[in-house]
């Protein structure tokens, strides 16, 4: 519990003040008495005067020197010792106020204050044993004094005791001991028995004694009603100093202190300057110290101030102000950080929180505030001091030790008795307990593990010390336990940094979700428990496999790094935004709401529809895969070889070397040759073919493979061309004109061949499948009808089969080790493979789950060769009939099977149409439903698919992850140079999407852009290689827009490509499909992207990934403010130049560079759906928390 005092300042000021006058009183018809040595035992009567008039004026200092002044000439004067006593402590020396007032017990032995202020000097220095005896000999004294009653409440509560009836006693006394009240309600959050209605009405029973009575006395507030001006924002707090909530606040006012439309105000409710309190200073403007005004003139004076918003530090916890905010000194008042509940006040409009702690709509019934959820409610900032985390000590040791480093008044016996279910089922396991009182008696906790069966012998205590050597601590310890049903707080945090996690358990009410909230942020749920059972089981797993718990704590720091704990500048940045909105709803008028404000949206409210992550992969991948995947059936079955086989190649080049002429075998030869990726050397094969035979549509099919794969896709429309033209019934040929077409923005043209080729191909569901992924690019075409016609895919190829689908004998063991199949043909260099090698890699540590790679392509290159690292079984299905490969993956004993294509090239839907394995899943590879009722769920996350939003587009259940995969940028990206424009004098605009995206109103609003910026220009890169760029040209020209602006640059290499952005200042985003990969790059490279943002999924790709960098100043909503923000960043280089500097650093923060979250969440995501399964509940949405 946080520092509690036993009395408000203005309550130790009025008792001193009446003792000082008994004193006054009694020494008016007192003669002097002297001591044995013939020495005066007390002052005269004129020095006590002035310690009177010293101390009714407020002057402290002046009052604790003449205090120390008299005890030290009268050392037997009991009332000097008691006066020093109390300003010591009202200064803040604890360790010499308990000098002072031991010594004033001494010489009055009656005196119930004395006791009572000993008692709380000594539960400051973690005594709190004995503490409890001074209270209650100050009670037997005056049974009727309410400090003392209080005091004795805190002294029980800190050994773990019942408290509740010395504080209620207390209030009985003296009903409108606020005071009394708070510790009340702060004890009552520590009772298991105390459920979440009964603590929720006491804390309303808080707002009716202190609140109701004043609202008639409320103010009509002032403030001007400018939704967009400067804001003046407050921060009550009696804790700005050496303190958790310091730790926790300060990042955030370190970044706050830079937003110009805030300024920030701290009222200071303590007379304790420390060095944070000076390092704090620097983020405020104004600094206002209020301690010791009372509750009425602090009102005024934050009213005088004109507060806009007025935020509480403390809640329910030592030296809070709220009766303060009960006289509504500002229009928006909220809570944060210092206390996890409600303040139980109605004039305390919001409660600022995280949806790891207050999952939307779960908790709001237990808060007379509305809840802000923020991407984190606090962050958590390191001690510098840490030192480094060390190895996993069970794997020296031998046995597995576990620690817990909470609050003795936290450790009480249902805890005891829980945490030895564990020990005993682990003899030789052992515990630290630290953070113990200083007196060293643990006698209790002894007793209640010897009872539990856990010998003293296995129990190491030790006392509270420096925060260096606290920490060090952690190095002895595995697995750290937490305490229910209030949770550790800053100990997890703490333990988390040193590579230790907490094992915690979860319950229905605020502080019992602390530690799965932290660890929620982390991606540690598999050590948060649902119940005590649970607790011992995830307790005995984790134990059982040290190699797991040693990665786990030696990425801990990097994960707290890269959660949104980790991330001042994203909290801030929601923060600033929350508080806006708070401020536009009171300026118009409207009640306070609850919303949130995610680390993605920082700029919107959650309302707002947020949009997918798109997949690069189904841009520039999927085509070119589609093409490739017709001429690679072709050569195989043409040649029936593995197309890496080199006896196979030298056999065709020896052919050749007889007779050059040969067409098929020139054919043949550059198959082989593109399937090794060899596309110069595969180009002047399919050239010689096809001069040789002009009539081969074979040749021609897979020349246009190579064009379309250079990107020349002129060349690439000749080639498919003339082999449909040569063979009107060449299905793979009309397939892939049809892809040429897509990306040409020629979508009757596209929709015709696409068609052809479902009616002709042999593969009719793959054609189908072409012809849906179509569908998803054209923007005239609602999603109410894509819809339909994915059903149609699934009615037409799936329905069939149902009455044929298998019986699974898997065991329905729901936390058995998991067969886990992952269904793709682009375990090569590809997007998809990108993304989700990360995520293998971290998945393939995970004790309980055993992955299998069902592999659907022939090419195996580098990417590949990594893959095999991170499956434990690797599968070539490539030429499998669709029953064959159904077949095996049952054989093969898969529990769930993980589709990676969708509707994309190479894709075996027809394999999960026959419902191989009990649960099945589709994840990734595509943007929208597969169509098929026998896949089970579909993988993504709130941010690509917001909760009710697109449920009904799915024939699947939707399972959100924090993030649908990771980003991770290539190893060959040069360095971010600096911002071009401050040494070029003008802005260069960029573009690096496919040409087919670049359609005349794309260049009709760039150009916009161009013409009010005269000097400026504009790089085009991923062009085609066959430099015809006259459309584009001439688009521009209409424009007003002439060449010499315009910059192409071919499609080359990746370190070419990233290179590129070092020309660039800005990169402008096409519209209706927003860039995936080729924004995320650009990030990298330290250039944002000017996107528009629209009201399709793939029109919204740009927004969602500037969105989780923090960049929603870059989305424009329609045409005009995608010119208008242009301008205004093109006008400011110098903020410009600061925010490329800084991009890879945002970037490394966010929630897609996160593989450990995201494997985590799958994992978890996985496991939920299996022990549906083993239930024989149907699939069901829901969200995986990280």
């Amino acid at each position: 519990m946080p520092e509690q005092p036993i009395l408000h300042d203005a309550e130790i000021s009025q008792l001193a003040a009446q003792e000082i006058t008994k004193q006054h009183t009694k020494s008016v018809s007192a003669d002097k008495t002297l001591s044995c040595n013939g020495r005066e035992t007390a002052p005269d009567q004129s020095e006590v005067d002035a310690l009177l008039a010293l101390y009714g004026q407020g002057r402290t200092t002046e009052v604790e020197a003449m205090a120390a002044s008299l005890s030290q000439r009268f050392p037997e004067y009991g009332f000097g010792w008691k006066i020093l006593g109390v300003m010591l402590q009202h200064h803040g020396r604890d360790r010499e106020a308990l000098a002072a007032l031991q010594k004033a017990a001494e010489l009055l032995p009656d005196d119930d204050e004395v006791y009572s202020n000993l008692g709380f000097a000594l539960n400051a220095q973690g005594r709190a044993a004995e503490a409890e005896v001074c209270d209650r000999r100050a009670i037997m004294i005056a049974p009727d004094s309410f400090a003392a009653h209080c005091n004795l409440g805190y002294a029980l509560h800190n050994q773990g005791k019942p408290a509740e009836a010395s504080y209620r006693r207390a209030l009985e006394i003296k009903p409108d001991y606020a005071l009394a009240h708070s510790n009340l309600l702060f004890s009552l959050s520590h009772n298991e028995e105390i459920d979440v209605v009964t603590l929720f009405a006491e804390h309303c029973r808080f707002g009716a004694q202190f609140e109701e009575p004043l609202h008639a006395l409320l103010p009509q507030h002032s403030n001007s009603r400018e939704p967009g001006r400067c804001l003046q924002v407050g921060f009550v707090s009696g804790d700005l100093r050496d303190h958790a909530v310091a730790t926790f606040i300060e990042p955030v006012l370190e970044q706050l202190a830079a937003y110009p439309q805030l300024v920030l105000h701290a009222y200071y409710n303590h007379n304790l300057e420390d060095k944070v309190t000076l390092r704090l200073r620097k983020y405020l403007q104004h600094w206002h110290s209020v301690f010791g005004l009372s509750d009425d003139v602090l009102a005024e004076k934050i009213r005088a101030d004109g507060i806009d918003i007025l935020i509480d530090l403390s809640g329910h916890t030592a030296k809070n102000r709220l009766l303060t905010f009960a006289r509504k000194p500002a229009p928006v008042q909220a809570s944060w950080i210092g206390y996890p509940g409600t303040t139980g006040l109605s004039a305390m409009d919001y409660y600022l929180a995280d949806r790891f702690l207050l999952p939307p709509g779960q908790l709001d019934d237990q808060f007379t505030e509305k809840i802000v959820r923020l991407p984190a409610g606090a962050l958590f900032q390191p001690d510098m001091a840490a030192p480094p985390v060390n190895a996993l000590p069970a794997l020296s040791n031998g046995y597995i030790t576990f620690g817990s480093f909470n609050r003795q008044s936290k450790l009480s016996r249902s805890v005891i008795a829980l945490w030895s279910q564990l020990l005993r089922a682990l003899p030789g396991s052992r515990i630290v307990l630290a953070g113990m009182s200083e007196e060293g008696r643990h006698d209790a906790l002894i007793d209640w593990f010897a009872q539990e069966g856990v010998a003293p012998e296995r129990l190491s205590f030790y006392t509270r010390c420096g925060l260096d050597e606290y920490l060090a601590l952690h190095r002895q310890v595995d697995i750290c336990l937490d305490t229910f049903p209030y949770n550790g707080g800053t100990t997890t945090f703490n333990a988390l940094w040193m590579g230790v996690p907490t094992l915690t358990i979860v319950g229905g009410t605020v502080p019992a979700r602390q530690g799965a909230t932290i660890l929620g942020h982390v991606g540690l749920n598999a050590f948060v428990a649902q119940d005590a059972e649970d607790f011992v089981r995830k307790g005995l797993s984790w134990a059982g496999h040290p190699d797991a718990l040693a990665g786990v704590r030696s990425h801990l720091r990097e994960r707290i790094k890269q959660s949104a704990i980790g991330q001042p500048e994203a909290v801030a940045a929601s923060l600033e935004c929350a508080l806006r909105m708070m401020w536009q709803r009171w300026c118009a008028g409207l009640p306070a709401e609850s919303f949130e404000v995610s680390l993605q949206n920082i700029r919107k409210a959650a309302d707002d529809s947020m949009s997918s992550l798109g997949r690069e992969s189904n841009e520039a991948g999927s085509g070119k895969s589609a093409i490739k995947i017709a001429s690679d059936r072709k050569v195989q079955k043409a040649l029936d070889m593995s197309p890496g086989d080199a006896e196979a190649e030298n056999s065709l080049l020896c052919a050749l070397k007889i007779n050059p002429n040969q067409a098929d075998v020139q054919n043949n030869l550059g198959s082989v040759c593109w399937r090794q990726e060899r596309l110069d050397e595969a180009k002047a094969c399919f050239l010689s073919a096809v001069a040789i035979n002009p009539e081969f549509a074979e040749a021609h099919n897979n020349l246009g493979g190579i064009f379309f794969a250079q990107g020349q896709l002129a060349e690439a429309e000749a080639c498919f061309y003339k082999a449909v033209e040569i063979n009107p019934d060449f299905g793979e040929a009309h397939n892939n004109l049809g892809y040429v077409y897509l990306h040409q923005r020629r979508l009757p043209e596209a929709q015709a061949s696409l068609q052809r080729a479902l009616e002709l191909s042999l593969d009719v569901g793959e054609a189908r499948s072409s012809e849906l992924f179509y569908l998803t690019h054209n923007e005239t075409v609602d999603a109410a009808a894509i819809f339909t016609e994915h059903c149609r895919f699934g009615e037409e190829f799936e329905a069939p089969l149902r009455a044929f689908w298998p019986q699974h004998g898997n065991s329905r063991e729901p936390e058995r080790c998991l067969q886990i199949g992952f269904v793709s043909g682009d375990f090569c260099d590809h997007a998809m493979a990108n993304f989700i090698e990360p995520v293998l890699e971290h998945l393939a540590g995970h004790p309980q789950l055993v992955l299998h790679a069902y592999y659907n392509h022939s090419l195996e290159d580098e990417v590949t060769r990594r893959l095999h690292r991170h499956l434990k079984h690797w599968h070539s299905v490539v030429g499998l009939s669709h029953a064959a490969l159904a077949e095996k993956i049952r054989a093969d004993g898969i529990d769930i099977l993980i589709d990676l294509s969708g509707h994309t090239a190479k894709n075996r839907l027809l394999t999960f149409a026959r419902k191989p394995a009990p649960v099945q899943v589709s994840w990734m590879g595509y943007p929208g439903t597969t169509g098929l009722s026998g896949m089970d769920y579909y993988l993504a996350d709130r941010f690509l698919l917001p909760p009710g939003q697109f449920d009904d587009q799915f024939t699947e259940k939707i399972v959100r992850l924090q993030a649908c995969a990771p980003y991770r940028p290539d190893m060959s990206a040069p360095p971010v140079n600096v911002l071009p424009a401050l040494s070029n004098g003008y802005v260069t605009f960029g573009s690096f999407n496919r040409q087919n995206k670049l359609r005349q109103p794309v260049i009709g609003v760039w150009s916009q852009l161009l013409r009010a910026l005269p000097d400026s220009r504009l790089v085009l890169g991923g062009m085609p290689e066959d430099d015809r760029h006259e459309t584009l040209i001439d688009w521009f020209a209409k424009e007003g827009i002439t060449r010499e602006r315009l910059s192409f640059y071919p499609r080359c290499s990746m370190a070419d490509y990233l290179a590129l952005h070092q020309q660039v200042d800005i990169c402008l985003d096409t519209f209706p499909y927003n860039g995936g990969t080729t924004t995320l790059n650009a990030l990298w490279m330290g250039v944002p992207t000017l996107t528009l943002v629209g009201e399709t999924v793939t029109a919204r790709q740009g927004a969602t990934i500037l969105s989780q960098v923090g960049l929603n100043a870059f989305v424009a909503q329609d045409a005009a403010d995608f010119v208008r923000k242009g301008l205004s960043w093109a006008n400011h280089p110098s903020s410009l130049a600061s925010l490329r500097a800084n991009l890879r650093e945002r970037f490394g923060r966010s929630a897609i560079r996160q593989p450990e979250l995201i494997a985590a969440g799958v994992e978890c995501a996985l496991r939920l759906m299996w022990q549906r399964w083993c239930a024989g509940l149907p699939a069901e949405s829901f969200e995986v928390k990280p």
